[in-house]
């Protein structure tokens, strides 16, 4: 798999220096594309966006693959002793038990604590890190003995859901910081609107200037996001499925896709604020007219420049599939692409020299569209309540004959930061 995913970034390097090689002549000569060089380099571009595709699948696939490795390795620490048929040495044995629980064994619920779990920066991504549960905070489910179904379930199996949350939530992608609470109750945070005026010389014995930072409130609640995967008793009877690896990959997946949308644009009343509406448009850059709604270099480093020095250190895009095609065009003043891929899966593409990640919820490049957000994403707050509900039923389809899966999780999001930690873009008008 790994040698795979290698492969794929080389043929994107080629792909890559191929569009190129195209349109770096055109730009020189600085005129439009003719007619069947617009047809070439949309055939490119599109070639571009399905590599993109394939990595980011790929990439998805091998940590998935190393995750579920790991939680074989600490099933075997977590589950034994066991009867010696179902030794977690043997080949499928955890697969066997995951199948047991599936097929009815043991408690219907398992609630999955959230403690122990650390999001942690690596290589430029954020990566789920199980460092396990002190013994007193263990949630029953998961301690019982193999006789009573929890053991079927191991601590990492959560860890892997989580991981699959993120990778499809590109704000949990970024520095987003991430609370955990155990309980759900309003959490009012402090909310920076103005930072005090910059120090001045002051006489002996004169008065100092006051100059106060301006704070607001912002409150984190917990909304609830859930969703159900049904699996056919013949399945579950019939086939040796990594239903562990299977049902982290789904839940995760359509939790993410669900959360990771209001992280984007939600409206932050009976929803989480979204980042485009929490940054508003304090550092907001509009574009010129008759540009489609898509940035010029220089507009892009007028959105870049927004951002208040220290957050440009740690600063990061967000933006879509589609704004990412556009963008590959642009060059700076001295011909060269503010775009670049990675040539490995260590680290994320760039532009302008940030890292960028790409999220189906943000508008696509176009007139009157935000299609960029660029800043430190670490003034953005995301709350989750500790426990991840992970149930099965076998009554909700009992006239289908099918087992009901169902994960749900408790959270919110707002941007903490309103002084210029996070500027957006604004395509304008046609």
């Amino acid at each position: 798999m790994k040698e795979l995913l290698e492969r794929l970034y080389e043929e994107r390097a080629r792909a890559t220096k191929g569009l190129r090689d195209f349109i770096d002549p055109i730009t020189a000569e600085k005129r439009d594309l003719t007619a069947e060089e617009q047809q070439e380099f949309t055939r490119r571009n599109a070639e571009l966006d399905e590599f993109d595709t394939r990595i980011r699948e790929m990439q998805k696939r091998v940590q998935s693959d190393a995750e579920i490795d790991e939680m074989r390795a600490q099933a075997e620490q977590h589950l034994r002793p066991v009867p010696a048929e179902m030794r977690m040495d043997e080949p499928g044995a955890l697969e066997r038990r995951a199948l047991e629980w599936a097929r009815g064994g043991g408690d219907r619920v398992l609630d999955i604590s959230l403690k122990g779990l650390r999001v942690e920066r690596e290589n430029g991504r954020n990566v789920v890190r199980d460092y396990g549960m002190p013994d007193l905070e263990k949630r029953t489910g998961l301690t019982e003995t193999y006789a009573a179904g929890g053991a079927t379930i191991p601590y990492s199996f959560r860890a892997v859901l989580y991981q699959h949350l993120i990778l499809n939530s590109a704000v949990r992608q970024t520095r987003a910081t991430v609370l955990t609470t155990d309980s759900g109750e309003p959490l009012i945070m402090p909310k920076t609107t103005a930072h005090p005026a910059s120090g001045t010389i002051v006489a002996e014995g004169s008065t100092l200037f006051e100059s106060d930072p301006t704070f607001g409130a912002g409150t984190l609640h917990a909304y609830k996001y859930g969703n159900l995967v049904q699996v056919s008793n013949e399945l579950l009877t019939d086939t040796g499925v990594d239903l562990l690896g299977y049902l982290a990959m789904a839940m995760g997946r359509a939790l993410g896709i669900g959360s990771g949308s209001h992280f984007v644009k939600g409206t932050g009343t009976s929803q989480p604020q979204g980042i485009l509406v929490g940054a508003s448009t304090v550092s907001q850059t509009t574009g010129g007219t008759g540009q489609s709604g898509v940035p010029t270099y220089k507009e892009l480093e007028k959105v870049f420049d927004s951002i208040i020095p220290p957050y440009q250190v740690n600063a990061e895009w967000l933006l879509s599939q589609a704004t990412v095609s556009a963008l590959r065009q642009i060059t700076d003043t001295l011909g060269r692409p503010l775009w670049v891929p990675s040539l490995s899966g260590g680290m994320p593409d760039t532009l302008l020299g940030k890292p960028f990640y790409i999220d189906p919820a943000m508008p696509n490049a176009g007139t009157a569209a935000t299609s960029l957000a660029f800043g430190d994403f670490a003034a953005y707050f995301i709350r989750d309540v500790d426990g991840l509900r992970f149930e099965r039923s076998l009554d909700y389809a009992f006239n289908t004959d099918l087992v009901t899966f169902r994960a749900l999780i408790r959270t919110d999001g707002v941007l903490l930061d309103t002084t210029g930690a996070i500027g957006t873009y604004l395509g304008g008008t046609a």
